[in-house]
C-alpha cells in the first residue's frame, strides 16, 4: 500500500491571485488553505495562485480507521 501512494501525483488546485476580485486580493486562496488545514490535508503553495496537495496527515489517518 505504501509505494502506491508514492506513485500519486500532488493535486494542484488553481485559486488565482485575485487580481480581478475587489481591492486585488485572492479570496478562494486563504479559504481553500483554512478547509485543507482543518480537514488535515498537507499542502504547499508553490505560487500565490496555486495550491499543491501532497496527502493527508498520519494522525489524520489514524482517526478516520
Amino acid at each position: 500500500m505504501q509505494s502506491a501512494r508514492r506513485l500519486i501525483q500532488p493535486l494542484r488546485i488553481v485559486t488565482g491571485v485575485g487580481k480581478h476580485s475587489e481591492y486585488g486580493e485572492s479570496k478562494l486562496l486563504p479559504m481553500t488553505q483554512k478547509f485543507l488545514r482543518s480537514e488535515g490535508w498537507m499542502f504547499e503553495t508553490p505560487n500565490p495562485g496555486c495550491i499543491l496537495v501532497k496527502g493527508i496527515q498520519q494522525k489524520m489517518e489514524k482517526q478516520n480507521k
